[in-house]
């Protein structure tokens, strides 16, 4: 692990590409990916498909887990590394239970899990991490609003942007799990300040203030009108819904469709937490430190 992220830091410029077209091929792509899985329900018949995709997520996830666990109880600070690993399980399950509308979204946790490492090893944060790495899921679904699904009656998908800022937390637990690092105790002061000198946060606080202020001057609303004049953006195309929705022709289940507030509280909540990792543990590693150990030793 300390290697991968060693060569991206040491290549910032094709990191930030790298990070940039992975992204934009995320939310570009999405289509093609679609009709490719949908062409596999029908060859395979869509119960078969789904459940094949959900039990291989699980037999995946258990197979992690077990070897993180093994990986970090018994070393130094381990306990508290699993207990964030828990904490992140329990995150992306619960997703996967009440936010989830079939198994095809497992691949949300995936995508955005292997996009922290490129955005850690520029940021050298987990906090930073995480907050970039939900922005960038965050423009894959407003992509899809905006662009690829103009047409539709459909809200702006908090659900998917959650489940996309559980596979930031899955990433950077794995980081501070398996790459070398070093325990850390700033004053809460130093650690806030550190958190506020990124533009993680200041991006994510902008973003929110200019939405709260669209809001105030009517050039945003929650639900689009169905007769009237529009506003510049809305989040919604879809009528308010019960708690639990259901339609057959989204997926297999139940689910609850985040309102927009319940999805920026959740987005923050999300970021506090895996915040609190840069006051416990600090990456050790870099190009300085792999190319000192590739040099052969003095004589």
């Amino acid at each position: 692990m300390d290697r991968a992220l060693a060569w991206f830091a040491s290549h910032r410029r094709a990191s930030t590409v790298l990070i940039a077209a992975y992204v934009l091929a995320v939310s570009t792509q999405h289509e093609e990916v679609q009709g490719f899985v949908i062409a596999a329900m029908q060859k395979a018949t869509a119960n078969a498909w789904l459940t094949a995709v959900g039990w291989t997520f699980r037999l995946v996830f258990l197979a992690v887990t077990i070897f993180l666990l093994h990986r970090v109880l018994g070393s130094e600070g381990g306990r508290r590394k699993a207990a964030y690993w828990t904490v992140t399980v329990v995150f992306t399950f619960a997703a996967v239970r009440w936010l989830s509308v079939n198994n095809n979204e497992f691949v949300h946790f995936l995508q955005y899990a292997l996009l922290t490492f490129p955005i850690f090893s520029l940021s050298r944060s987990f906090g930073q991490t995480a907050v970039w790495t939900t922005l960038c899921g965050a423009f894959d679904e407003g992509w899809q609003y905006a662009v690829l699904h103009a047409g539709w009656g459909i809200p702006y998908d908090f659900n998917d942007v959650i489940m996309n800022s559980c596979g930031a937390g899955l990433g950077v637990v794995w980081i501070c799990s398996t790459a070398s690092m070093v325990p850390v105790s700033p004053a809460w002061r130093a650690f806030l300040q550190g958190q506020w000198s990124g533009w993680g946060w200041r991006t994510a606080l902008g973003l929110l203030a200019v939405g709260l202020l669209l809001l105030a001057s009517g050039q945003m609303m929650i639900y689009e009108p169905k007769s009237g004049p529009k506003p510049l953006l809305s989040l919604s195309r879809l009528e308010p819904k019960p708690f639990w929705f259901f339609d057959a022709t989204w997926g297999p289940k139940a689910f609850h469709i985040l309102h927009p507030v319940e999805g920026v509280l959740l987005m923050g909540f999300l970021f506090c937490v895996y915040s609190t990792l840069d006051r416990q543990w600090k990456w050790t590693g870099g190009p300085t430190r792999i190319q000192r150990e590739a040099e052969p030793p003095n004589r």
